[in-house]
């Protein structure tokens, strides 16, 4: 048959030399074939996994329903929720992590993203933008949106930092996590002995590492974890005896060591741009991204350190090339109402700034001298009456502070920094 297919092929081109029109054809097909091969996109499954808190769960799996196929899995709660997709035996938390990942790999999704209907999420289109985007991402294997400060958690690496958005941490909780099926299924169904289903996470991550691949979390996405229902306590001492005998003492090992290697440092897996503007002579490079470029008022031999003349030319890069921007103190000027940018009259300084930086990208304002402000910790807290936080924006950013949102603040000896995400 192919000796017959290859003589009928070669007898037309010995008959008819190839026309343009037959090239156009062919590169027609090519190129039709790449593009069915990019239209081939992770499929992604939502599962909300329910007890007790029925209204949330009918809320998230409305809103998730629009970005994905969503279910929504009840462990026969008092009242259910109205849109519940399957109700099984209140086996706690193992009982919905089982039913989850079944469901997910008997379908052939190749990602799930698992959500405790008590979370509290309310940018859930941007989780949905992040969460199709990190599928794509081939180092990546376990990803989760960082945590309010507020929340409860086990893992403090999960809190939401100032950061360049993904931040590498080692571990992340069970309550909300998007991972690879693949790795779900190397650790899947959960120990029976395990009744409570602590540990479960480490589990994954664990399973991430050895399979090469890496678990991160989401600056630029925040999601709140409330404290447990009294109603819903269990024998938590029971819990951890339970967890540690499943993990055994080497897995144990593994999670004081990662969880060290991640406190010291911060790092951002993918390509990552930093922009720093008056900090002299030295990059600083803070949030450790892959490239870092400075601009100063002074000219400096180090490469990647430019001079700045705001008022002939700006910032001398394109639209939307920084993952974040920091700005030194000595880029402001100070006055009795406190600190305000002052770089021209029209503020071209922040209107630059806001032109360079990504959207969801970080602006950090480093200030060394705040002890002489009349901000104190309390107003950066926001436990000041009357919405400090809001008067800091404004205070800080002018006429900008609707551009951004405030992130959080860190204090390190002298030097206050202050943060914020571009909207």
């Amino acid at each position: 048959m192919a000796r017959n297919s290859f003589s009928q092929f070669t007898g037309l081109i010995k008959s008819r030399p190839p026309q343009l029109s037959d090239l156009r054809v062919a590169a027609k097909r090519i190129l039709f074939g790449q593009n069915f091969l990019r239209r081939v996109e992770p499929k992604i499954l939502v599962a909300i996994v329910n007890y007790d808190f029925s209204e949330n769960a009918d809320r998230l799996k409305g809103e998730f329903s629009k970005f994905f196929p969503t279910i929504l899995i009840d462990s026969t709660s008092p009242k259910p929720p109205n849109s519940v997709d399957f109700t099984i035996a209140n086996d706690y938390y193992p009982g919905q992590w089982n039913s989850s990942i079944s469901y997910a790999i008997r379908e052939n999704y190749d990602w799930l993203l698992f959500i405790a209907s008590d979370v509290q999420i309310e940018e859930i289109e941007k989780l949905a933008k992040y969460a199709t985007e990190i599928s794509k991402r081939s180092e990546i294997g376990v990803y989760a949106p960082s945590l309010d400060m507020k929340s409860r958690c086990a893992f403090s690496l999960q809190y939401n930092r100032l950061s360049l958005g993904i931040r590498e941490v080692g571990i992340v909780e069970g309550f909300c996590f998007f991972a690879r099926t693949d790795l779900l299924a190397q650790i899947h169904p959960a120990p029976v002995e395990n009744v409570f289903g602590w540990g479960l996470d480490i589990l994954l991550c664990k399973a991430a590492y050895q399979n090469r691949k890496k678990v991160v979390i989401d600056d630029r996405v925040k999601i709140f974890h409330p404290s447990s229902n009294p109603t819903h306590e269990i024998d938590r001492v029971l819990a951890k005896q339970l967890s540690s005998q499943m993990l055994a003492e080497d897995q144990l090992s593994w999670v004081n060591e990662i969880q060290q290697q991640f406190q010291i440092k911060q790092f951002s897996p993918g390509a990552t741009r930093s922009l720093e503007i008056g900090f002299g002579s030295a990059l600083e490079n803070y949030f450790d991204a892959q490239q870092c470029w400075g601009l100063d008022p002074l000219k400096h031999d180090e490469p990647r350190m430019l001079p700045m003349n705001m008022k002939r030319r700006g910032i001398p890069f394109r639209k939307n090339t920084f993952d974040s921007v920091s700005i030194s103190e000595s880029q402001l000027e100070k006055s009795q109402m406190g600190m305000f940018l002052v770089f021209t009259p029209e503020y071209k300084m922040m209107k630059e700034t806001c032109r360079v930086l990504k959207q969801d990208g970080l602006l950090v304002f480093f200030f060394p001298s705040f002890k002489n402000w009349v901000i104190n910790d309390s107003m950066i807290a926001g436990e000041t009456p009357g919405g400090s936080v809001d008067e800091i924006n404004k205070f800080v950013l002018g006429e900008f502070a609707d551009k951004f949102k405030f992130v959080s603040w860190k204090k390190q000896e002298d030097m206050l920094w202050i943060g914020y995400r571009m909207c």
